[in-house]
């Protein structure tokens, strides 16, 4: 019965040790992408998660990729980062 509940808890540690990475896009048309650029990746580099900036037609596209916590601060941050470049 030992075994079986090591297993058990050994399998739970696993779970939550698991990271879920997760991506959010944000299309951003106003003025000042490089301030709202900055702004972004400053923040990113400071939590461990990446940025990838893709030039679209008109605007651009910040897509942010990390853990599921980091990712999620982020998606509450957007208003904050377009005021500061502003």
């Amino acid at each position: 019965m030992t075994t079986w509940n090591n297993e058990i808890a050994e399998a739970r540690g696993l779970l939550a040790r698991r990271r879920v990475i997760v991506t959010y896009d944000l299309i951003y048309r106003g003025a000042n992408v490089i301030g709202v650029r900055d702004a972004i990746s400053v923040w990113c580099e400071a939590r461990g998660c990446a940025l990838e900036v893709i030039a679209l037609t008109v605007g651009v596209r910040f897509r942010l990729v990390g853990e599921q916590q980091t990712v999620r601060q982020a998606v509450g941050m957007v208003r904050e980062w377009i005021r500061a470049a502003a």
